[in-house]
């Protein structure tokens, strides 16, 4: 067996980069598969989910996947940042904040940078392959290519394993910074640097959507390879066992209305005759999301519906305290809002158990597709998402419904509610669209096959490449 030691790179936090830890989990499975054998070496902000961290208390020590950990698996981990960078929107472009904001980022980057190159040089391990998450891409463009340098002329093996770097990428870290409202010389100088690069001695990129490898074609002529992510298998429709468990659970935990305890505790012949709409959305509650616009539809669906639509939030970030101050000053007569911070378990139930899922994500680029309508449609839920430009690539009118305003989704709420109402489960006969259970029945039947999941996505574009990379084709097949 011959030993390929792959480094996966976030410069952010692990718990908080699924597509990233994804690729970690699927390496670890090529082991036993062939010839080679894969120890990969992740460079990350602590925590590491659970599902990587094999001094987890859900791991059995005997089990197969903690000898897996143990044997194939090193985290090398990152020191957290000790400070972020302050934004000041109304002060964003004078001369004074850019300089403070230029000189904090200098140092930022620099402590980071620091951090990040000791790691990789010091892991213990000729790495064969660096596998990198872009954003953020400063430092850590910079970072890969001098560890990649000093490998370079330190390391005596053949050509064919000096260390092959590979770019996925998520977004663009200049178009974040932009949202951000950094100062434009700043914003300039990230797009320069993330072009250049990216644009030499890296060997294979990925990118999530086909507007983003048109982009890295045309624009810095990138050739890319397109990696859609995908549900994982764990994201699933619920019965309604779990759906009610769920709702009593949360109504004690978070002191809700009865009402939603009410309706776990149903009997199945009244489940779902109840006159309760659930949405879900899931967020980090940045700035490229518009919680002003969720705010005003849901003051317009107030008044226009008679019927109690529960609005969950789930996630944590800078501005959900806002969010949920301006909430609780509004008199609120059918909506009630719920931020929540779930288990990943209680998280797919609660995605599984809802009627619709709301997604807010606009995209600093306009070329990156939100990985929660992914996780939304794995388990069987209708999307409403904000329109932007390549939104149609994940969510078409099949699966559910794109708005621009508040009024749109409010309408759109409005009309699923409506239909909800008006088609009786008993009567199969009904000449009633319900269109929300139409665009269900299409999502499930999308995701339903094994091949639709992510796994499969990851061994039909990004095994191939990585063999490419090795130039082990025939041993990793």
């Amino acid at each position: 067996m011959e030993l390929v030691n792959v480094a996966v790179v976030v410069n952010g936090s692990a718990a908080q980069s699924p597509r990233t830890m994804h690729h970690v989990e699927m390496l670890l499975q090529q082991n036993n598969r062939g010839s080679l054998t894969f120890i990969v070496h992740l460079f990350a902000y602590p925590p590491l989910p659970s599902s990587l961290d094999d001094t987890h208390s859900s791991v059995d020590r005997t089990s197969d996947r903690y000898q897996l950990l143990h044997t194939y698996f090193r985290f090398h981990p990152l020191p957290s940042p000790s400070f972020a960078l302050r934004q000041d929107h109304n002060q964003s472009q004078t001369l004074l904040y850019s300089l403070q904001f230029a000189s904090r980022g200098i140092l930022a980057a620099s402590t980071r940078s620091i951090a990040l190159l000791k790691q990789l040089i010091f892991c213990g391990a000729h790495l064969d392959i660096i596998l990198v998450q872009i954003p953020p891409s400063i430092p850590t463009l910079a970072c890969v290519h001098l560890a990649r340098l000093l490998s370079f002329f330190s390391n005596k093996r053949t050509k064919s394993r000096h260390t092959k770097v590979l770019l996925d990428w998520h977004n663009f870290g200049y178009t974040l910074l932009s949202v951000a409202k950094a100062p434009h010389f700043i914003t300039y100088f990230a797009k320069m640097y993330e072009k250049v690069l990216s644009s030499f001695w890296i060997e294979h990129h990925f990118c999530v959507s086909k507007a983003m490898q048109l982009f890295l074609q045309t624009q810095w002529r990138i050739h890319s390879h397109v990696f859609y992510d995908k549900p994982s298998s764990q994201f699933h429709p619920c019965s309604r066992v779990e759906s009610k468990e769920l709702f009593v659970k949360l109504s004690q935990e978070y002191a809700l209305s009865s009402d939603l305890e009410r309706i776990g505790r149903s009997s199945d012949e009244d489940y779902g005759r109840d006159t309760n709409f659930m949405c879900v959305s899931s967020t980090s509650w940045t700035a490229d999301e518009d919680f002003e616009l969720l705010e005003n539809a849901m003051v317009i669906l107030d008044e226009a519906v008679d019927v109690t639509v529960w609005m969950f939030i789930t996630g944590k970030g800078p501005l959900r305290s806002e969010f949920e101050r301006r909430w609780s000053l509004r008199n609120w007569r059918n909506v009630r809002l719920q931020t929540v911070w779930l288990s990943r378990s209680d998280y797919i139930a609660l995605l599984g158990s809802a009627h619709v899922g709301i997604c807010l994500h606009s995209s600093s680029s306009g070329l990156d597709l939100p990985m929660k309508v992914v996780d939304m449609f794995g388990c069987g839920l209708p999307v409403l998402a904000m329109d932007f430009e390549c939104i149609q690539e994940l969510v078409t009118d099949q699966f559910g419904l794109l708005f621009r305003s508040a009024e749109e989704l409010a309408q759109q709420l409005r009309s699923l509610i409506e239909a909800e109402k008006q088609t009786n489960p008993a009567s199969h006969g009904s000449a009633i669209l319900n269109t929300r259970q139409v665009m269900r029945e299409n999502v499930v039947k999308q995701y339903s096959s094994a091949e639709s999941r992510a796994d499969a996505e990851w061994n039909r574009v990004v095994l191939p490449v990585i063999q490419d990379a090795l130039g082990f084709a025939k041993k990793l097949s």
